[in-house]
C-alpha cells in the first residue's frame, strides 16, 4: 500500500503465510516494512521500520 500526499509519502508491504505441519499444528511467518518521510521547507523527517514474526498455530 503505497500514501502520497502533499511534501510526505509512506509505504506499507507485507508478506506472509501459513504452512500446515499437520492437521492440529500450522506455522506462520511474515515481514513487513513501513517506510516514509517528508521534505519540506520547515522539516525533514524520514523513518523505516522492520518487522518479521513467527508463529504456531494450535487446533484441536
Amino acid at each position: 500500500m503505497v500514501f502520497a500526499g502533499g511534501p510526505g509519502r509512506a509505504f506499507d508491504l507485507y508478506l506472509g503465510g501459513k504452512i500446515p505441519i499437520n492437521e492440529h499444528l500450522r506455522v506462520k511467518a511474515a515481514y513487513r516494512i513501513v517506510e516514509g518521510g517528508a521534505d519540506v521547507r520547515s522539516v525533514y523527517n524520514f523513518t523505516i521500520l522492520h518487522f518479521a514474526n513467527l508463529g504456531l498455530i494450535i487446533t484441536l
